[in-house]
């Protein structure tokens, strides 16, 4: 599945659940592997897909392959033409944030409602996920003893640290969260996630396999 935080969350819910299932552990995707596996979906189709379309479902993915599956599906379905273009990928990004609702999301930002740690992630939210020190949230934010927030945050897989600061673990959560959840603050808007992002690029990235290294995804 891709999502390494779901076993654990069976295990919440089911304590058979470890002896029941097996589960195989799938290191995120690099962006080049993101890349390869949309062009080597689409090989047996009519369909081909842009250069900034396939990338931007490559970051936005996070690496994790349910998300670059279902975003991939979603623009599929939204051309018309036979190319896969960015309008494509908008107009199908509404669906897939339905489906990340209902298999995740939205279990995931209810168990943060109500709690300090429901204006952690709604600030890293509010500006395109760009990763935050936890200075700056403990300042923005006037938390005291902000690390404690954080590292529960990481723990539950909502939360994870870019160059020593912290961003949600997906842009796409950041994104459902911004456009159904957090209401914008006075005086501010809220940040349309770019195209491109360097950080998201070299966190795939950093996912690169050392020399010699097997790939297990």
């Amino acid at each position: 599945m891709g999502l390494p935080h779901i076993p654990d969350k069976l295990s919440d819910d089911d304590k058979s659940a470890p002896r029941i299932f097996n589960y195989v552990q799938l290191r995120r995707l690099t962006l080049k592997e993101s890349l390869a596996i949309l062009h080597r979906c689409l090989e047996s189709t009519v369909k081909k897909i842009d250069d900034d379309a396939a990338r931007y479902i490559a970051i936005r993915s996070g690496g994790f392959p349910y998300f670059l599956h279902q975003l991939g599906y979603d623009a599929f379905q939204s051309d018309k033409d036979d190319v896969i273009e960015a309008d494509d990928v908008s107009n199908g990004l509404f669906k897939s944030l339905i489906q990340f609702e209902r298999m995740f999301f939205g279990k995931m930002y209810k168990s943060v409602e109500g709690k300090q740690k429901q204006k952690i992630v709604d600030e890293l939210a509010r500006h395109a996920n760009q990763p935050k020190k936890a200075a700056e949230l403990e300042q923005t934010l006037h938390i005291k003893n902000v690390h404690q927030y954080l590292k529960a945050l990481e723990s539950d897989g909502l939360v994870e640290r870019a160059r020593g600061r912290f961003r949600l673990v997906s842009d796409l959560l950041a994104i459902y969260i911004s456009l159904f959840k957090a209401a914008p603050q006075a005086g501010s808007d809220v940040e349309a996630p770019p195209w491109e992002e360097e950080i998201d690029a070299e966190i795939l990235d950093r996912n690169e396999p050392e020399p010699g290294e097997d790939n297990p995804a």
